[in-house]
Order: structure tokens, then C-alpha cells, then sequence
């Protein structure tokens, strides 16, 4: 009866890995390509700019901040001349 038992258990989990696979519902998931920068993808929509110069004045301060894309330097002005500048934030990034 043991010999009998030790022969049918090799096929009774064949049987049952198989019928996991073929009942077990598709794991992989289809994507679509989402180009960096576009709208639907607001992940790459945003950049780092970084301090580069501070301007003070009796007017006020004027950070000037350079992008991480080498594009045009953004400027944030504050009425207050003794204001302090953040090192860096994220900027939106333009075309």
C-alpha cells in the first residue's frame, strides 16, 4: 500500500501544478509608452533647479535659479531685501 502511495504522488502533483496553471488568470499587465514631459505623464513634467546667484538690493532679493536642462534660468523676486533663498526646488520644465 506505502509503494502504491510513493508511486501516485509524483503524478497527483503534476496534476495539480497543472491545474494551477492552466486555471490561474494572466500576471502580466499591458502598458502603454508614455513619452517623457507629456501631460498624461506628470511624472517627467517637473525638473530640479538649482540656486545659482542671489541679487539684493533696496527693492529686494532676486534668486536666480538654473535648470537641470541647461534651459532658461528662473528668477523668484521677494519684496523683502533680507528674504533668504531656497537651495533648490522643482520647476516646471519647458518645451
Amino acid at each position: 500500500m506505502r509503494n502504491r502511495r510513493s508511486q501516485m504522488l509524483p503524478a497527483l502533483c503534476g496534476m495539480a501544478v497543472l491545474l494551477l496553471i492552466k486555471s490561474a488568470p494572466a500576471l502580466s499587465a499591458a502598458s502603454t509608452y508614455k513619452s517623457k514631459g507629456s501631460e498624461e505623464n506628470p511624472r517627467h513634467i517637473h525638473e530640479s533647479c538649482r540656486l545659482a546667484k542671489v541679487q539684493r538690493d533696496a527693492e529686494g532679493t532676486k534668486c536666480i535659479y538654473r535648470r537641470q536642462s541647461k534651459g532658461k534660468d528662473v528668477i523668484i523676486s521677494n519684496p523683502n531685501p533680507k528674504a533668504p533663498c531656497q537651495s533648490s526646488f522643482q520647476c516646471k520644465r519647458i518645451r
